[in-house]
């Protein structure tokens, strides 16, 4: 999906690469919740809002 977007021109190479790291991540916390790290999960949330930031504005950008 993340390299759809990219190939589309909706976000840029680098965004989609983060989007992939994202997605992985969230597939971690549903599918493997078990083994999730906690401290690994509040740091992702402190320092990668940006992205999913970046995400929206990109989104927005279509309507």
């Amino acid at each position: 999906m993340a390299q759809v977007l990219a190939d589309a021109g909706i976000i840029v190479k680098e965004l989609a690469d983060r989007f992939k790291l994202m997605v992985s991540f969230r597939n971690r916390l549903v599918h493997m919740y078990w083994m999730v790290d906690n401290e690994l999960v509040c740091d992702y949330l402190e320092n990668n809002l940006e992205d999913i930031s970046e995400l929206a504005k990109s989104f927005a950008r279509l309507a």
